[in-house]
């Protein structure tokens, strides 16, 4: 029996993409159920008129269905409307400026065979430039080529393990873009984005949900050609060979953890939920308080980040004097190496890349 899957892109101003991205999803080596949801989240490119003219011409196995936002709305909440025109169990998340592989559907279909319970899929990518070339490869397991082909975390406590352990832990951590999540996950939370025009990623909070649901499963097979270009969001496509290119970076470093705040806010409005909802978490509520009080620890990194230009020299010294240890451990070296006024840090950094160079 064949697992069905609702495949849903989320797409905003992905005209260069779309259209391989579609036809990557629309040949997939499956014989079960597939139905394909794609939403334009309003873009300004030609993103709708190409896939229309993909979905028009199409006439395979493949049910298909586009939206459009009638205005711009941010990737979670465009995610909550394709999930509301889910018609099945599993959804698959297909980004539209990723290639995914023909085999994707069947090799998630036969982890969730092997792993009935299991409340997430992750799978692994291969990251590509804009122009489709190989250069590195994501595994579910972020920062490590060290990893099992197979991880399943079945226990409560082995999840927790997962979520807020050291450094050096075999960890399951999930893009969006090689997931795949229960649609009843997803409802039994509520919707990702709260108000009309809250913008927040959709990554993070489908994982905290789904592993503070039930099981999960990631796997070292290949998803999807996973796109670095520089409308990503994350793993954005960055030039380093002017000090224009450095300021201009670390402008949008800023306004990205402006987004991330926003995000762990709502991650962390999940977890208060958890704890006072009875059944909708079967982690303890000391459990949920560890990832209460990591998640607090991520906001007001992310906080610090985002208003780290705003403080003259004399705060940010300091902060640095007082504060630094309130920030995530990995983020320190962040806030050390942007002690220095905003023209003068950026020079320093530049310099010293030139140097390395």
């Amino acid at each position: 029996m064949f697992v069905p899957f609702s495949i849903i892109m989320p797409c905003y101003n992905a005209g260069l993409y779309v259209r391989e991205a579609l036809k990557s999803v629309l040949r997939q080596d499956y014989e079960g159920a597939l139905q394909l949801v794609v939403v334009d989240d309003c873009s300004t490119d030609n993103s709708l008129e190409v896939i229309s003219s993909v979905l028009d011409a199409y006439q395979g196995p493949v049910e298909t269905l586009l939206l459009r936002n009638e205005v711009n709305r941010g990737v979670a909440a465009t995610v909550d409307v394709a999930v509301a025109h889910a018609k099945y169990e599993w959804i698959i998340e297909a980004d539209a400026d990723d290639v995914q592989l023909s085999s994707r559907c069947r090799d998630t279909a036969e982890l969730i065979r092997r792993y009935p319970q299991t409340q997430m899929v992750i799978l692994s990518a291969i990251n590509v430039d804009e122009n489709g070339i190989p250069y590195s490869r994501t595994n579910y397991c972020f920062g490590s080529n060290d990893v099992p082909d197979e991880l399943y975390l079945d226990s409560e406590m082995d999840r927790v393990q997962n979520y807020v352990g050291g450094k050096t832990d075999k960890k399951i951590s999930a893009y969006g873009c090689f997931s795949a999540y229960r649609r009843s996950v997803f409802l039994r939370w509520g919707k990702l984005s709260e108000a009309p025009l809250e913008r927040i990623a959709q990554d993070p909070p489908i994982e905290l949900r789904s592993i503070l649901s039930g099981p999960v499963v990631g796997s070292t097979k290949v998803a999807c050609h996973y796109r670095c270009h520089s409308g990503n969001i994350l793993n954005r496509a960055r030039q380093w060979d002017t000090l224009q290119a450095w300021k201009d970076n670390e402008i949008f470093h800023v306004r990205y953890h402006r987004f991330n705040e926003r995000t762990y806010e709502a991650m962390l409005r999940d977890v208060q939920r958890a704890i006072e909802t009875p059944g909708l978490s079967d982690w303890s509520e000391t459990q949920l308080g560890t990832v209460e009080e990591m998640l607090q620890r991520m906001c007001y990194t992310a906080r610090m980040v985002a208003r780290w230009w705003d403080m003259n020299l004399i705060h940010r010294l300091l902060w640095w004097c007082m504060c630094r240890n309130k920030v995530m451990d990995n983020m320190r070296p962040w806030f050390r190496n942007r002690l220095l006024p905003f023209q003068m840090a950026c020079w320093v950094r530049f310099r010293l890349h030139q140097r390395r160079g």
